[in-house]
């Protein structure tokens, strides 16, 4: 079934499992305030991503923003000092940072980085970053990740 026909500049998909279900909702923010147009759910065992590769598809999500909502549990939030690297290298740097910090070897994790402004009042002190880790599974990255 194709939810979405023509996705609009201000809209955007959210996909989210839980409960043996995927559930994808077309979202669109208007003066910040977001609105749900339509959804669709379907039955999902957690390892299916060949259900979440055909959704997008058939719903044109490939070229567009979308999120993915990860449940409690499913991944990690770290505040860090930023390394001192280029942007180009920060996710590569995070790896070795924070590798001690999670449950699982940072070889089998998807990282990704959200940098924390500086703050203008104070120069003295140092950069800032979340990482975000979530572990890989069977072999395959996080459903956000792909």
């Amino acid at each position: 079934m194709q939810l979405f026909n023509k996705l609009q500049k201000n809209e955007r998909a959210v996909l989210k499992s839980a409960e043996g279900t995927l559930k994808v909702l077309l979202l669109r923010n208007k003066r910040n305030k977001p609105t749900v147009l339509g959804w669709e759910e379907k039955p999902f065992d957690d390892g299916n991503v060949t259900l979440i590769k055909s959704m997008a598809q058939e719903n044109r999500l490939s070229s567009r923003q979308n999120m993915v909502l990860l449940n409690r549990g499913e991944y990690r939030l770290i505040q860090t000092k930023a390394p001192e690297v280029e942007d180009a290298e920060l996710k590569e740097a995070v790896q070795w940072t924070i590798k001690d910090m999670l449950e699982y070897p940072v070889a089998s994790a998807t990282i990704d980085v959200l940098k924390i402004p500086a703050d203008p009042n104070n120069h003295s002190r140092e950069k800032q970053l979340f990482a975000v880790a979530a572990e890989n599974r069977k072999g395959r990255p996080p459903r956000w990740a792909t």
